[in-house]
């Protein structure tokens, strides 16, 4: 009795998942009426409106302002010096041939050590 209602409702289920994915017919406007728009569109884009005459004619000229003489005296550049990056060893530090003391050590490297970064 119980499976026939665990199906009943599988399939309600899965009929409503279904559903909600089916397309809806769409409605295609003939080929007039997209001629139609379009002419308007090009119609309106082509017809100068009153309001931009309007804010063209409200335009004041702008007359230029006299340009100070004063000049500000160029200070040195400064020069960026080139240095190689260096690396500090605080404290005794193994260098191996790999990931983990696993690994053969390589140089044993003792504290205040500096070494350049390759």
């Amino acid at each position: 009795m119980k499976r026939p209602r665990i199906t009943t409702a599988v399939i309600l289920l899965l009929a409503s998942i279904l559903a909600c994915n089916v397309p809806s017919a769409e409605q295609v406007p003939p080929p007039g009426d997209v001629q139609t728009s379009a002419a308007l569109t090009v119609a309106a884009i082509l017809t100068p409106s009153a309001t931009a005459t309007e804010q063209q004619q409200s335009i004041l000229p702008i007359t230029p302002s006299p340009t100070p003489t004063s000049t500000i005296a160029a200070t040195g550049t400064i020069t960026p010096t080139f240095s190689v990056p260096m690396l500090t060893v605080r404290e005794q530090s193994n260098c191996r041939k790999g990931p983990g003391q696993e690994y053969e050590v390589v140089f044993t490297y003792l504290p205040n050590k500096k070494l350049q970064i390759i």
